[in-house]
């Protein structure tokens, strides 16, 4: 396990760089980010590098046993080299070509700009590609944050040439496209815009190929660093720093190249009143996991108050920055590294607080950190061979997500309401989930679900974008044992974003059994009585049902029109009344579930449980009085198999107050060794790591 920070020496006298080693590796720190904002200070002019400063930075840390990952600077192209070509700046939607400043100002496909990154990192791997106190590469920085897209002319040929590729002809994408519709249609390259401004709104077929252009412009960015750094430096490990659920780019993509994922995390910035954020976090890092199906690096993990344009968000409570760390282990985390080592005295970032304040002395902040990892350095070593136990698989594609970003249709069909709330159901649960690209391969796996093994549920969370190809993968998941639980909307546009001319589900149509006869899209705050019975997890017909749940649907209603499926929820007021919202269909050995409406926590989970208990997935907690008990708690808990029959439980507090959780099987901790459970109580923000009782049968837990 790997503890560090992100580091920044140009910014600090060079007396000071001694104390500050010295402070890291007291404080367990191994690794350290640098450079990544460094170009002027690299290359102060063109042509000539002055790389004495890192090299004595990286002397200092060496002697210390710290080791660097280096950043290629190419977020921050220097003053000299935007006075010299202009050009190189991004051109914004309206036509205007931002000036020098902040960060991030260049365009990925200027010519001239992409001469001068090769030159940097070509130097930088000359310097350091086999020095002994370099591990790894960081490619730029947070890719495509604030200004994603550019509108300059080189964008826009540069757009027309990806299309011509895309498509090979003219007629093509006209007949892709839809150009028919207000007189679009295209007769030479040259004349297709940039979804740029315009009198209505642009064709949502060129916003969807554009969103995929540029995209596709930063995954080449990146992997023209990428051969840079495999010839200079061939022994390192070489990543880039995603921000978790960001949409602009299609990080599957992007993390082809690259040896690891890492990723950013800011669970305190900015956060939405009443909202926790452990969820949405531990959806983040299972995504970071899985765009490689292997462990991943936090690169930068919130170290104090963050704060931005000059507003300062609140500060991390006693506890919460050893949770948020031991959260990003629990979910498969080899390196945390803490933005950032000292909070800046000049500049944009000034109040967006490192492990140090201003002043650089030690704190409650640094003896929290110190603490943490001297605790993860006690994590019992067969820890690292044991993999996460997810039985449940979440599709996605970026594709849908632009497609939905487009036209959302309904201001309450928001990516939380279509993905997260079905994530944030197993979460509570303590059951694992894998996140699967569309179209991708579904592996099933037996009860217990074992990543290697595969899955025993697939949400599919109103994937709008659907292909027959990935519909047929669906299926057969389904036919051959599992469950699929399908939301609003899936199915219903291919992928020039085109509305099928069939009805919803489309392609899945079939498998769920279910066709939609009408649909109604409910205004933000407006919600419909929606009656539950769902039946035996058997599905045996004629069998009693499960008991009757009174709720609600909001934000969109589908009336679906049985076509082999059995009605089991139906709304029961308005002119939607009797219309069912809620079915089941056998298929094969499975089944599939279609919920044509955003349901409440309550039946949306009671929808989760059925699926649970038909896949055979048993959970690591249980409720003594009731499941309400589960669902009313801050703790998470997540489940890990290792070599040799182990299990390891990881539980974490996100509340204020103290929680208890409820256990099955026998256990005992990691550390002490002593017995746990079947209740164990978590102090605020606390953090327990469990061991499988040797010889602990229970099936929930093998």
């Amino acid at each position: 396990m790997w503890i560090g920070a992100d580091y920044y020496p140009e910014q600090w006298p060079k007396e000071r760089w001694p104390l500050d080693a010295e402070l890291m590796a007291r404080a367990g720190f191994r690794v350290v980010r640098l450079a990544e904002f460094a170009w002027a200070r690299m290359e102060p002019e063109e042509g000539r590098f002055t790389f004495d400063w890192l090299d004595e930075a990286l002397e200092v840390l060496g002697r210390h046993g710290i080791q660097a990952v280096l950043g290629t600077p190419t977020a921050t192209p220097p003053a000299w080299l935007v006075q010299a070509h202009p050009e190189i700046l991004p051109v914004d939607e309206d036509g205007v070509r931002v000036g020098f400043g902040g960060r991030r100002h260049y365009c990925p496909n200027s010519p001239e700009y992409l001469r001068h990154v090769e030159r940097i990192v070509e130097a930088m791997a000359h310097r350091y590609g086999q020095h002994p106190g370099v591990m790894a590469w960081q490619i730029d920085n947070e890719l495509g944050g604030h200004r994603t897209a550019c509108f300059c002319d080189t964008c826009r040929s540069a757009f027309q040439e990806w299309l011509r590729e895309r498509y090979g002809s003219l007629d093509a994408l006209n007949e892709a496209w839809g150009t028919a519709f207000w007189s679009q249609a295209y007769t030479s390259w040259q004349q297709i815009p940039l979804p740029g401004r315009t009198v209505a709104v642009h064709n949502p077929s060129l916003r969807l190929d554009h969103a995929r252009f540029v995209s596709d412009a930063y995954a080449r960015f990146l992997r023209r660093q990428v051969a840079i750094l495999r010839r200079g430096a061939p022994h390192h490990r070489i990543t880039t720093n995603f921000m978790g659920l960001f949409e602009d780019l299609d990080y599957f993509s992007l993390a082809g190249p690259l040896d690891f994922v890492s990723w950013d995390n800011y669970p305190g910035f900015r956060p939405a009143p009443g909202e926790a954020s452990g969820a949405a976090v531990a959806l983040s890092a299972d995504l970071m996991r899985s765009l490689r199906h292997r462990r991943f690096w936090v690169m930068e993990q919130q170290a104090g108050p963050t704060g931005w344009d000059g507003l300062i968000d609140p500060a991390p409570r006693p506890g919460q920055l050893r949770l948020w760390t031991w959260q990003a282990v629990a979910h498969g985390a080899e390196a945390v590294l803490y933005f950032r080592w000292r909070t800046a005295t000049k500049g944009a970032e000034q109040f967006w607080h490192g492990i140090l304040d201003h002043h650089g002395r030690p704190g409650r902040r640094y003896e929290e950190i110190r603490g943490t990892a001297e605790e993860l350095g006690l994590l019992p070593g067969w820890l690292e061979q044991a993999v996460p136990r997810t039985p449940v698989a979440i599709l996605m594609s970026y594709d849908d997500r632009w497609a939905w970003r487009i036209q959302p249709q309904n201001a309450g069909l928001t990516f939380e309401a279509r993905l997260l709330s079905w994530y944030r159901a197993m979460w509570r649960r303590g059951v694992g989930v894998g996140i699967v690209r569309a179209g991708d391969r579904l592996p099933l796996g037996p009860g217990s679900g074992a990543p290697a093994e595969g899955f025993r549920i697939v949400v599919v969370p109103s994937l709008m974008s659907l292909t027959p190809e990935g519909a047929s993968r669906i299926e057969g998941f389904a036919r051959s044992g599992g469950v699929v639980i399908v939301g609003p909307r899936t199915g219903i546009k291919d992928q020039a974003n085109a509305v099928y001319p069939l009805p919803p589900p489309g392609p899945l149509a079939g498998v769920c059994g279910v066709t939609v006869e009408e649909y109604d899209s409910f205004p933000v705050g407006k919600r419909i009585p929606v009656r539950l019975q769902l039946p035996r997890p058997d599905l045996e017909e004629g069998a009693p049902a499960g008991p009757v749940l009174q709720g609600t649907g909001a934000v969109w209603c589908d009336v679906l029109a049985p076509q082999g499926a059995r009605a089991v929820g139906w709304y029961t007021a308005d002119h939607l009344a009797g219309r069912p919202a809620v079915t089941v269909h056998p298929v094969g050995r499975g089944a599939v579930v279609y919920v044509g409406t955003l349901l409440d926590p309550q039946l949306q989970e009671a929808i989760v449980d059925w699926a649970l208990e038909r896949a055979g997935v048993e959970t690591p907690l249980s409720a003594p009085d009731s499941q309400a008990a589960v669902l009313a708690s801050d703790v998470e808990a997540v489940l890990w198999d290792g070599p040799g029959g182990r299990s390891a439980l990881f539980l974490l507090n996100h509340g204020a107050q103290a929680a208890t959780a409820h256990l099955r099987g026998r256990w005992v901790d990691a550390f002490t060794r002593a017995p746990a459970g079947p209740g164990v109580t978590l102090d605020p923000y606390g953090v327990t790591v469990l061991e499988k009782a040797p010889g602990d049968p229970s099936p929930g837990v093998s």
